[in-house]
């Protein structure tokens, strides 16, 4: 009979702090100093591979500890009869473009020899973390067009004329994001042999861009950004390893010395993936994790030059980048409980001893590991420092580098809302200190707002604002200004929780997110909510106004990327798309215990901010554009069922003393002063009526981050 699996632990709590101060906190106490978990595993180390010879001798390495932990835990399922796949000796790898050492690991095909050099700038801008450090999006605004990612091609539309030019295709390409500079376009995109493409266009006034340079990537992008000319693209790949299956020995020992499968290396080079095995960083997690992350700078602004590429062995689940430094943030990847009982196995005292320890330090642990890249204007690349903090964290906006050099702000949660005891949730702010090539703590405020989890993280000047929630949204203040010594300055709680806040003039800061329904000890969502908030003197806080838009069911764009958001600070107005659901009378939905199935709004609100009011000023939308099937589409229930974005409008920006509406269908510009009217429109060619089902094809989601897609 086959034994029931045990229950694994994936994220336990926090042990006790050593040598902490405790304060008081309204929403309960915190701690500072270093955590007992964290004391007991060193700081990882950045170490790169010597050659190839060390690279092949560690992953071996890797791989034996792998094998144990299987057999360990095929032996608790199935006996000794299991059979399985085993890495096979390597095999010679035919020559292939692919894997060149001589093109940084990229497929280049050369289109237009001639080199873009044109710098001038480009309004429009798409709403991002850093200034400077552009972020990919489905619509971009370039010096003289206007580009929108639908389905198979990405529209090309003059921006003084909002007349269409015609379209680019993108076929064959899944995961599609872009980038836009003066006239130049960037489209990256996943290939069905999972490769990521990226397209270098040159474009030029009233004219249509055309492929200057085209680069192929092993493996799938995890996220990019673009600095002053210079493209930094993430991937993810899988270790290049052959198989086979092979039965395997009832014996363990037998069975740990297998032989295991050294990296193939490129054909006829000491390297791996056009990476030179000298750098690549080793694992800074012995988690038998046999991916490889690689960071590369491509060269918009000269597209002839050679793609310059360095990678760390160990998967990433998302970036934070500044002007300067790129940080590859990866999760603990949890297999750790099938070393516990290795009693079984017969190997020696001592390593078994050394396991268990392993084991002991591991299991009440969540670690997010960092690693830190510089970058040059030239687009080099150097692996500088690597460090850790306990806990997870909600997205990018979690991270900030602050302006005193080498030191890093960072929001983490440890354990589960549900959980009590030792698994119960925490929350922490890191400020970490380069140290050598060591991310170490400087002095972390752990533990405060117990039984919550972080919602949003916005830093504004030396302060971070941290919204925490499980019944209500308790708005933390920390004070930054002596980054060695933070402390939090006060905290606001009111229902609901923002998971997007953006600063607005005279220390006011807007937060969206939803609104709560208390059910004693939890709350349900519901609607939209929009908050204004005064944050002058942070130990005061207070919320001046507030919005509720529908009631549970209804979404907005902003809640989950901040690239929909607008704001146009000299105009003092603010947009948020929204699609809203709500049915009066029906007291389920009232309470909170159903979602709304009947929408009556879609299409963007927009607010004036004046002074302690966010006054609605009006609501536009782009209804009368959609095909018929579209809008019963979207009046439906299926589009929030499912996480899907709006049908309609999905982005504005302020062009040329214009507000400008986007969508699928079309664009709208209406007039800045006045938005509820329109001064020009236009519906885009093609096959409006596929637009629909494209919008619900994932492949097509392009306004989430890439980050978020592939995960």
């Amino acid at each position: 009979m086959r034994k029931q699996q045990p229950k694994v632990r994936q994220n336990a709590g926090l042990g006790l702090l050593i040598g902490a101060t405790m304060v008081q906190s309204a929403c309960g106490g915190y701690k500072k100093g270093p955590s007992k978990s964290a004391e007991a595993e060193p700081t990882p180390t950045l170490a790169l591979y010597a050659d190839c010879n060390d690279m092949q001798a560690d992953i071996r390495s890797l791989l034996e500890m792998q094998r144990i932990n299987e057999k360990e835990q095929e032996d608790y399922y199935y006996g000794q009869t299991y059979t399985r796949r085993v890495n096979a000796a390597p095999k010679a790898m035919a020559p292939t473009a692919a894997f060149s050492a001589d093109n940084g690991g990229a497929v280049s095909t050369s289109v237009n020899k001639d080199s873009v050099t044109n710098t001038e700038s480009a309004a429009g801008a798409t709403n991002v973390q850093e200034r400077g450090v552009d972020e990919s999006d489905y619509v971009k605004i370039g010096a003289a067009h206007i580009y929108v990612h639908r389905g198979s091609v990405v529209k090309v539309t003059d921006r003084a004329t909002l007349k269409e030019l015609g379209e680019i295709s993108v076929s064959g390409l899944t995961h599609i994001t872009l980038y836009a500079e003066d006239h130049r376009l960037t489209v990256i995109g996943l290939n069905q042999a999972n490769r990521t493409v990226v397209r270098l266009y040159n474009g030029a006034p009233g004219a249509v861009p055309t492929v200057a340079k085209e680069h192929s990537f092993r493996g799938d992008y995890l996220d990019t950004r673009l600095l002053e000319g210079q493209l930094i693209t993430v991937f993810r790949s899988d270790l290049p390893m052959r198989t086979e299956v092979a039965s395997r020995s009832s014996n363990a020992q037998d069975q740990a010395e297998l032989s295991l499968t050294p990296v193939t290396l490129d054909e006829g080079s000491q390297s791996v993936d056009g990476v030179g095995c000298s750098a690549i960083a080793k694992p800074i997690i012995r988690d038998v994790d046999l991916r490889m992350s690689r960071v590369a700078t491509i060269n918009t602004l000269n597209v002839e030059k050679a793609v310059q590429q360095i990678a760390a062995v160990g998967g990433g689940d998302m970036i934070y980048m500044t002007t300067r430094n790129i940080y590859l943030v990866k999760q603990n990847r949890v297999w750790w409980p099938w070393i516990a009982p290795v009693t079984a196995l017969p190997f020696s005292q001592s390593r078994k001893n050394s396991l268990a320890t392993l084991w002991e330090q591991r299991r009440n642990s969540e670690f997010l590991y960092l690693t830190k890249v510089s970058i040059t204007r030239d687009g080099q690349l150097v692996t500088t420092a690597t460090g850790r903090v306990e806990g997870r964290v909600k997205d990018q906006w979690a991270f900030k580098e602050l302006a005193q050099d080498n030191l890093l702000s960072v929001a983490t949660t440890t354990g589960q809302i549900a959980a009590e005891g030792a698994q119960k949730a925490l929350n922490h702010l890191y400020v970490l200190e380069q140290q050598g090539t060591e991310l170490k703590d400087a002095a972390p405020v752990q533990h405060f707002a117990p039984g919550e989890d972080i919602r949003s993280v916005r830093h504004v000047g030396a302060v971070a604002y941290i919204v925490t929630f499980k019944k209500t949204d308790p708005l933390f203040a920390f004070d930054l200004s002596q980054p060695r010594s933070p402390k939090i300055l006060g905290e606001l709680k009111i229902p609901g929780f923002s998971t997007y806040m953006h600063p607005l003039a005279d220390g006011r800061l807007l937060g969206v997110g939803f609104d709560a329904i208390d059910q004693g000890n939890f709350a349900f969502f519901d609607g939209i909510q929009v908050s204004l908030f005064d944050t002058k003197d942070p130990r005061n806080m207070a919320r001046l106004d507030n919005h509720i838009l529908g009631q549970r069911g209804s979404g907005s764009d902003v809640t989950g990327d901040h690239h929909a958001f607008y704001y146009d600070a000299a105009a003092k107005l603010i947009g948020i798309p929204v699609v809203t659901v709500g049915e009066e009378g029906n007291q389920a939905i009232r309470l909170g215990r159903v979602s709304g199935s009947n929408v009556d709004f879609a299409g963007a609100v927009l607010y004036r901010f004046e002074g302690d009011k966010i006054n609605e000023v009006t609501r536009i939308s782009h209804n009368d554009l959609m095909p018929q099937n579209c809008r019963t589409l979207l009046s439906g229930n299926s589009w929030w069922q499912n996480k899907y974005r709006s049908l309609d409008i999905n982005r504005m920006f302020t062009l040329d003393g214009r507000l400008v509406s986007i969508s699928r269908f079309g664009i709208k510009a209406h007039d800045l002063n006045a938005p509820d009217k329109v001064t020009t429109s236009m519906v885009f060619s093609g096959n409006n009526t596929q637009a629909c089902a494209d919008e619900f094809d994932p492949d097509n989601f392009g306004s989430v981050s890439p980050g978020r897609r592939f995960d």
